[in-house]
Protein backbone atom coordinates (compact mmCIF):
# COMPACT_ATOMS: atom_id res chain seq x y z
CA UNK A 1 0.00 0.00 0.00
CA UNK A 2 1.02 3.55 -0.88
CA UNK A 3 0.42 6.50 0.99
CA UNK A 4 1.17 10.17 1.66
CA UNK A 5 2.49 10.58 5.43
CA UNK A 6 1.07 13.59 7.80
CA UNK A 7 4.24 14.07 10.38
CA UNK A 8 2.90 14.07 13.77
CA UNK A 9 4.15 16.96 15.67
CA UNK A 10 4.97 16.76 19.12
CA UNK A 11 2.04 18.67 21.43
CA UNK A 12 -0.38 18.12 18.42
CA UNK A 13 -1.51 14.88 19.90
CA UNK A 14 -0.90 12.45 22.58
CA UNK A 15 0.31 9.67 20.48
CA UNK A 16 3.57 8.33 22.28
CA UNK A 17 3.27 5.28 19.48
CA UNK A 18 2.67 7.36 15.93
CA UNK A 19 5.10 8.39 13.37
CA UNK A 20 2.62 9.82 11.61
CA UNK A 21 -0.84 9.89 9.84
CA UNK A 22 -1.37 8.30 6.37
CA UNK A 23 -3.94 9.39 4.12
CA UNK A 24 -5.44 7.58 1.49
CA UNK A 25 -8.14 7.81 -0.71
CA UNK A 26 -7.63 11.12 -1.10
CA UNK A 27 -7.86 11.96 2.55
CA UNK A 28 -11.62 10.04 3.17
CA UNK A 29 -9.46 6.85 4.92
CA UNK A 30 -6.83 7.77 7.89
CA UNK A 31 -3.83 4.88 9.05
CA UNK A 32 -2.51 5.63 11.96
CA UNK A 33 1.57 4.72 11.73
CA UNK A 34 2.97 2.82 14.19
CA UNK A 35 6.66 3.81 15.46
CA UNK A 36 7.16 -0.13 16.36
CA UNK A 37 10.69 0.71 18.33
CA UNK A 38 8.60 2.70 20.72
CA UNK A 39 6.53 -0.18 21.92
CA UNK A 40 9.00 -1.40 24.31
CA UNK A 41 10.79 2.07 24.67
CA UNK A 42 12.63 1.60 28.23
CA UNK A 43 15.39 -0.13 28.95
CA UNK A 44 13.99 -1.04 31.97
CA UNK A 45 10.78 -2.81 30.10
CA UNK A 46 13.43 -4.66 27.48
CA UNK A 47 15.59 -5.45 31.09
CA UNK A 48 11.99 -7.17 32.10
CA UNK A 49 11.05 -9.13 29.65
CA UNK A 50 15.31 -10.56 28.70
CA UNK A 51 15.18 -11.43 32.09
CA UNK A 52 12.21 -13.11 32.63
CA UNK A 53 12.75 -15.14 29.74
CA UNK A 54 15.98 -16.37 30.79
CA UNK A 55 14.30 -17.46 33.42
CA UNK A 56 12.12 -19.64 32.13
CA UNK A 57 15.15 -21.18 30.67
CA UNK A 58 14.40 -20.46 27.47
CA UNK A 59 17.86 -19.36 25.84
CA UNK A 60 18.98 -21.58 23.58
CA UNK A 61 21.74 -23.82 24.50
CA UNK A 62 25.34 -23.93 23.25
CA UNK A 63 24.47 -26.70 20.63
CA UNK A 64 21.59 -25.21 19.35
CA UNK A 65 23.32 -21.44 18.80
CA UNK A 66 25.90 -23.57 17.08
CA UNK A 67 23.24 -24.92 14.47
CA UNK A 68 21.82 -21.58 14.20
CA UNK A 69 25.61 -20.15 12.78
CA UNK A 70 25.24 -22.77 9.88
CA UNK A 71 24.40 -20.57 6.61
CA UNK A 72 20.82 -20.24 5.88
CA UNK A 73 19.52 -19.18 2.25
CA UNK A 74 15.80 -17.75 2.01
CA UNK A 75 14.39 -18.63 -1.41
CA UNK A 76 11.58 -17.60 -3.07
CA UNK A 77 10.09 -20.58 -4.92
CA UNK A 78 7.54 -20.61 -7.61
CA UNK A 79 6.32 -23.26 -10.63
CA UNK A 80 6.89 -23.26 -14.23
CA UNK A 81 5.35 -25.65 -15.56
CA UNK A 82 5.39 -28.85 -13.22
CA UNK A 83 8.77 -28.01 -11.83
CA UNK A 84 9.56 -25.75 -8.71
CA UNK A 85 12.05 -23.11 -8.75
CA UNK A 86 13.76 -20.94 -6.59
CA UNK A 87 15.49 -17.37 -6.58
CA UNK A 88 17.75 -16.23 -3.58
CA UNK A 89 15.43 -13.49 -1.93
CA UNK A 90 18.51 -11.03 -2.05
CA UNK A 91 17.74 -10.82 -5.73
CA UNK A 92 14.01 -10.24 -5.28
CA UNK A 93 12.64 -6.50 -5.50
CA UNK A 94 9.22 -7.29 -5.40
CA UNK A 95 6.37 -9.68 -7.23
CA UNK A 96 3.53 -8.12 -8.53
CA UNK A 97 0.24 -9.25 -10.77
CA UNK A 98 0.17 -9.48 -14.89
CA UNK A 99 -1.12 -6.25 -16.01
CA UNK A 100 -3.31 -6.21 -18.29
CA UNK A 101 -0.90 -4.98 -20.98
CA UNK A 102 2.18 -5.37 -22.08
CA UNK A 103 3.92 -3.71 -24.68
CA UNK A 104 5.34 -5.92 -27.27
CA UNK A 105 8.82 -5.23 -28.59
CA UNK A 106 9.46 -5.52 -32.58
CA UNK A 107 12.84 -7.76 -32.95
CA UNK A 108 13.03 -9.50 -29.93
CA UNK A 109 13.74 -12.95 -28.75
CA UNK A 110 10.90 -15.43 -28.39
CA UNK A 111 10.99 -15.35 -24.31
CA UNK A 112 10.90 -11.54 -24.06
CA UNK A 113 7.19 -10.29 -24.13
CA UNK A 114 7.60 -6.46 -23.79
CA UNK A 115 8.15 -3.80 -21.33
CA UNK A 116 6.21 -2.41 -18.74
CA UNK A 117 5.69 0.09 -16.26
CA UNK A 118 6.14 -0.25 -13.08
CA UNK A 119 6.31 2.57 -10.48
CA UNK A 120 6.88 4.95 -13.13
CA UNK A 121 10.48 2.59 -14.30
CA UNK A 122 10.57 0.71 -17.44
CA UNK A 123 10.41 -2.87 -16.57
CA UNK A 124 11.68 -5.85 -19.25
CA UNK A 125 9.24 -8.62 -18.50
CA UNK A 126 10.75 -12.29 -19.92
CA UNK A 127 7.85 -15.54 -20.13
CA UNK A 128 9.94 -18.14 -18.10
CA UNK A 129 8.07 -20.93 -20.07
CA UNK A 130 9.27 -19.72 -23.34
CA UNK A 131 12.69 -19.30 -21.79
CA UNK A 132 12.61 -23.42 -20.74
CA UNK A 133 11.35 -24.12 -24.03
CA UNK A 134 8.14 -25.15 -22.20
CA UNK A 135 4.76 -25.59 -23.94
CA UNK A 136 2.80 -22.13 -23.69
CA UNK A 137 -0.35 -22.16 -21.78
CA UNK A 138 -3.14 -19.19 -20.77
CA UNK A 139 -2.19 -17.88 -17.98
CA UNK A 140 -4.63 -17.37 -14.94
CA UNK A 141 -5.00 -15.31 -11.72
CA UNK A 142 -2.62 -17.35 -9.74
CA UNK A 143 0.47 -16.24 -12.31
CA UNK A 144 2.99 -13.26 -10.93
CA UNK A 145 6.11 -11.55 -12.47
CA UNK A 146 8.72 -11.83 -10.32
CA UNK A 147 10.96 -8.96 -10.33
CA UNK A 148 14.34 -9.43 -10.16
CA UNK A 149 18.37 -7.16 -9.89
CA UNK A 150 20.63 -8.81 -12.16
CA UNK A 151 23.41 -6.22 -11.49
CA UNK A 152 23.54 -2.90 -11.02
CA UNK A 153 25.53 -0.58 -13.43
CA UNK A 154 26.56 3.31 -13.69
CA UNK A 155 22.57 3.96 -14.81
CA UNK A 156 21.62 2.15 -11.32
CA UNK A 157 19.82 -1.47 -11.39
CA UNK A 158 18.73 -3.37 -13.98
CA UNK A 159 15.65 -4.99 -13.51
CA UNK A 160 13.98 -7.93 -15.21
CA UNK A 161 10.10 -9.24 -14.36
CA UNK A 162 10.56 -13.10 -14.74
CA UNK A 163 6.61 -14.12 -15.70
CA UNK A 164 5.68 -17.41 -13.67
CA UNK A 165 3.14 -19.85 -13.48
CA UNK A 166 2.39 -19.87 -9.37
CA UNK A 167 4.57 -18.21 -6.32
CA UNK A 168 4.67 -20.95 -4.03
CA UNK A 169 6.13 -19.99 -0.49
CA UNK A 170 9.71 -17.52 0.98
CA UNK A 171 12.10 -21.41 1.85
CA UNK A 172 14.50 -20.45 4.67
CA UNK A 173 16.86 -23.79 4.21
CA UNK A 174 20.15 -24.28 5.15
CA UNK A 175 22.80 -23.79 2.31
CA UNK A 176 24.27 -27.95 3.07
CA UNK A 177 20.75 -29.23 1.66
CA UNK A 178 21.37 -27.57 -1.99
CA UNK A 179 23.62 -30.09 -3.95
CA UNK A 180 25.51 -28.95 -6.98
CA UNK A 181 24.10 -29.16 -10.58
CA UNK A 182 24.89 -32.45 -11.88
CA UNK A 183 27.01 -32.63 -14.88
CA UNK A 184 24.46 -33.96 -17.15
CA UNK A 185 22.42 -31.39 -16.61
CA UNK A 186 25.01 -28.49 -17.27
CA UNK A 187 25.73 -29.61 -20.43
CA UNK A 188 22.32 -30.26 -21.38
CA UNK A 189 20.84 -26.83 -21.46
CA UNK A 190 20.81 -26.16 -17.62
CA UNK A 191 22.33 -22.21 -17.68
CA UNK A 192 20.45 -20.24 -14.91
CA UNK A 193 20.07 -23.24 -12.40
CA UNK A 194 22.74 -22.83 -9.64
CA UNK A 195 22.10 -25.66 -7.92
CA UNK A 196 19.02 -28.84 -6.30
CA UNK A 197 17.64 -28.10 -3.28
CA UNK A 198 16.35 -31.40 -1.55
CA UNK A 199 13.61 -30.50 1.10
CA UNK A 200 11.53 -32.96 3.08
CA UNK A 201 13.94 -36.34 2.59
CA UNK A 202 14.54 -35.83 -1.21
CA UNK A 203 10.40 -35.97 -1.73
CA UNK A 204 10.20 -32.30 -2.67
CA UNK A 205 12.99 -30.76 -5.46
CA UNK A 206 13.47 -27.33 -6.29
CA UNK A 207 15.73 -25.59 -8.76
CA UNK A 208 17.83 -23.15 -7.59
CA UNK A 209 18.09 -20.11 -10.33
CA UNK A 210 20.93 -17.51 -10.68
CA UNK A 211 18.54 -15.05 -13.22
CA UNK A 212 21.87 -13.47 -14.34
CA UNK A 213 22.88 -16.65 -15.94
CA UNK A 214 19.78 -16.85 -18.10
CA UNK A 215 20.44 -14.25 -20.85
CA UNK A 216 23.65 -13.83 -23.54
CA UNK A 217 25.49 -10.17 -23.09
CA UNK A 218 23.52 -9.61 -26.47
CA UNK A 219 20.44 -10.65 -25.09
CA UNK A 220 20.70 -7.83 -22.10
CA UNK A 221 22.54 -5.65 -24.26
CA UNK A 222 19.61 -5.34 -26.32
CA UNK A 223 17.00 -5.00 -23.12
CA UNK A 224 18.80 -2.41 -21.76
CA UNK A 225 18.20 -0.37 -25.34
CA UNK A 226 14.76 -1.18 -25.21
CA UNK A 227 14.64 -0.04 -21.65
CA UNK A 228 16.56 3.51 -22.26
CA UNK A 229 14.63 4.49 -25.31
CA UNK A 230 11.47 4.13 -23.58
CA UNK A 231 12.72 6.46 -20.78
CA UNK A 232 13.37 8.91 -23.51
CA UNK A 233 9.97 8.53 -24.89
CA UNK A 234 8.20 9.15 -22.11
CA UNK A 235 8.46 11.65 -19.17
CA UNK A 236 9.47 9.28 -15.94
CA UNK A 237 7.90 11.27 -12.18
CA UNK A 238 9.88 9.74 -9.47
CA UNK A 239 7.14 9.85 -6.59
CA UNK A 240 9.75 8.13 -4.03
CA UNK A 241 9.91 10.93 -1.67
CA UNK A 242 6.21 11.13 -1.64
CA UNK A 243 5.10 8.16 -1.40
CA UNK A 244 5.45 4.99 1.06
CA UNK A 245 4.46 1.53 1.21
CA UNK A 246 3.00 0.53 4.36
CA UNK A 247 1.40 -3.15 5.90
CA UNK A 248 -1.96 -2.16 7.33
CA UNK A 249 -3.89 -3.98 9.93
CA UNK A 250 -6.62 -3.44 12.88
CA UNK A 251 -6.34 -3.56 16.71
CA UNK A 252 -9.87 -2.88 18.18
CA UNK A 253 -11.97 -1.19 15.44
CA UNK A 254 -9.28 1.21 14.84
CA UNK A 255 -6.51 1.05 11.85
CA UNK A 256 -2.75 1.30 11.87
CA UNK A 257 0.29 0.86 9.66
CA UNK A 258 3.61 -0.12 9.63
CA UNK A 259 6.45 0.65 7.08
CA UNK A 260 6.98 -2.44 5.14
CA UNK A 261 10.89 -2.55 5.65
CA UNK A 262 9.80 -2.88 9.77
CA UNK A 263 7.91 -6.44 9.00
CA UNK A 264 9.39 -8.99 9.21
CA UNK A 265 7.09 -11.57 8.33
CA UNK A 266 3.07 -11.95 9.45
CA UNK A 267 2.25 -14.90 10.63
CA UNK A 268 -1.08 -16.72 12.84
CA UNK A 269 -0.22 -16.87 16.61
CA UNK A 270 1.20 -19.86 17.74
CA UNK A 271 0.93 -20.69 21.34
CA UNK A 272 2.31 -18.20 23.71
CA UNK A 273 4.91 -19.19 26.91
CA UNK A 274 3.68 -16.79 29.69
CA UNK A 275 6.39 -15.05 31.12
CA UNK A 276 6.30 -14.09 35.45
CA UNK A 277 6.62 -10.27 36.08
CA UNK A 278 6.71 -9.27 32.69
CA UNK A 279 4.87 -6.37 31.68
CA UNK A 280 0.80 -6.04 31.54
CA UNK A 281 0.95 -5.82 27.86
CA UNK A 282 3.60 -8.75 27.21
CA UNK A 283 1.45 -11.61 26.92
CA UNK A 284 4.68 -13.70 27.06
CA UNK A 285 7.08 -15.44 24.21
CA UNK A 286 6.56 -17.90 21.21
CA UNK A 287 9.96 -19.64 19.75
CA UNK A 288 9.97 -19.27 15.94
CA UNK A 289 12.59 -21.00 14.09
CA UNK A 290 15.05 -20.95 17.27
CA UNK A 291 14.31 -17.62 17.60
CA UNK A 292 12.38 -15.99 21.11
CA UNK A 293 10.18 -13.32 20.09
CA UNK A 294 8.07 -11.70 22.92
CA UNK A 295 3.99 -11.38 22.09
CA UNK A 296 2.78 -7.25 22.76
CA UNK A 297 -0.95 -7.13 23.00
CA UNK A 298 -1.12 -4.04 21.20
CA UNK A 299 -4.75 -3.54 22.94
CA UNK A 300 -3.29 -3.41 26.35
CA UNK A 301 -0.07 -1.54 24.76
CA UNK A 302 -2.61 0.91 23.60
CA UNK A 303 -4.96 1.15 26.64
CA UNK A 304 -7.84 0.01 24.33
CA UNK A 305 -11.34 -1.89 25.18
CA UNK A 306 -10.29 -5.86 24.80
CA UNK A 307 -12.29 -7.48 22.34
CA UNK A 308 -12.74 -10.98 21.55
CA UNK A 309 -10.06 -12.47 18.96
CA UNK A 310 -10.45 -14.52 16.23
CA UNK A 311 -7.73 -15.92 13.24
CA UNK A 312 -5.35 -13.36 14.66
CA UNK A 313 -2.10 -12.57 13.07
CA UNK A 314 1.55 -11.62 14.21
CA UNK A 315 4.01 -9.31 12.68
Amino acid sequence: MVADIWEVREGEVRAEFLKGIARLAEGERLVMVLDAAHLIKTEETRDRVAGAVESLGLTRPEEQKKEEKEEKVQLVSFRVGGEEYGIDIGMVQEIVHLPETINRVPDAPAYFLGIISLRSHVLPVVNLRALFQLKDKEMDDRARIVVVNLYEGQKGKFSVGLVVDAVTEVLRISRAVIDPVPVLLRSGGGEGISGVCKIAEGKRLVYVLDPADFFTSSDLLKMGKVVDSAKEEEEVVSLVEQEKQLVTFKVGKEEFAAGIAEIREIIRVPDIVAVPKAPYFVEGVINLRGTIIPIIDLLKRFGMEESARDGIRGS
